[in-house]
């Protein structure tokens, strides 16, 4: 799980919920945002480099939609966030 191209991945889904919120985050997720790297660093509460430690999927109650729990754990705080040692982030879809 410590492939280059895995921790991108890691990356770039912790980047669009801490840009966008959980939510929209799950609503956007396959969205391509065209705004620059930069714009998005500035206006983002925090930002942070993770690598993904877990994935497990999931059924939601209806059985109607997978799901997909990764746990990141924080390797370092690029901006706020100095205090968090775990993230958990759901997306749509299985693994």
């Amino acid at each position: 799980m410590s492939s280059p191209t895995f921790k991108c991945l890691s990356f770039f889904l912790l980047l669009l919920t801490l840009l966008f919120g959980q939510n929209q985050a799950l609503a956007q997720c396959c969205a391509i945002n065209h705004s620059p790297l930069d714009s998005r660093f500035s206006s983002a509460s925090a930002v942070v480099e993770a690598e993904v430690v877990s994935s497990e999927s999931f059924w939601n109650s209806e059985h109607t939609k997978i799901y997909t729990s990764y746990t990141l754990s924080v390797n370092s705080a690029l901006k706020g966030a100095s205090a968090i040692d775990d993230i958990n982030l759901i997306l749509p879809g299985g693994i």
